[in-house]
């Protein structure tokens, strides 16, 4: 089993680690749940520039969502709770994120590699996350944002894992 395809299994099982944090509750297991898809999503994450290779505006997408998805971590574990910069922190994450977003969403729906409704989720879920920070949020719309990544992340995961698994195949002279 190849990388690649190690991280296309981590972003689909990051995608469901993310959906069942949401609806968890406050309990352990869901903090637990949450912690596990985000660095799952920060390891698998980079396979979307590996299968879709743009260059570096590319690769700046892919690591803006890459330092937020690292902040946002910074708050599951605590680490940034009591801290006075708390406000920035996360104002830092969102933007990152929706920079991020929009760059490997844009590329996904321009170069065709993947299925456009992923980059157009990917989007989708940037901007709503942005309208959640400047107060025009609910938790219905965390709830959206946090289906519209989970369904990006599948979305991605499921492609490169399969593309994955024909090489291999391939290789194995099994097709």
């Amino acid at each position: 089993m190849n990388l690649s395809r190690v991280q296309g299994l981590a972003l689909i099982v990051g995608a469901v680690c993310l959906l069942i944090a949401l609806f968890g509750g406050d309990t352990v297991v869901a903090g637990t749940l949450g912690v596990i898809g985000l660095l799952l999503l920060i390891f698998g994450i980079s396979a979307v520039n590996t299968s879709q290779p743009t260059g570096a505006i590319g690769l700046i997408g892919v690591i803006l969502i890459i330092l937020a998805a690292v902040i946002a971590l910074g708050f599951r574990v605590g680490l940034f709770g009591a801290t006075s910069m708390a406000d920035g922190l996360i104002a830092t994450s969102v933007i990152l994120g929706l920079a991020g977003r929009v760059i490997t969403g844009w590329l996904t729906i321009k170069e065709k590699v993947f299925s456009q409704w992923v980059g157009w989720a990917l989007i989708a879920g940037g901007v709503l996350n942005l309208a959640g920070l400047i107060g025009m949020g609910s938790p219905a719309v965390s709830i959206v944002v946090t289906i519209l990544e989970a369904a990006a992340l599948a979305g991605y995961g499921i492609h490169i894992f399969q593309k994955n698994q024909g090489k291999l195949k391939a290789k194995l002279g099994l097709q």
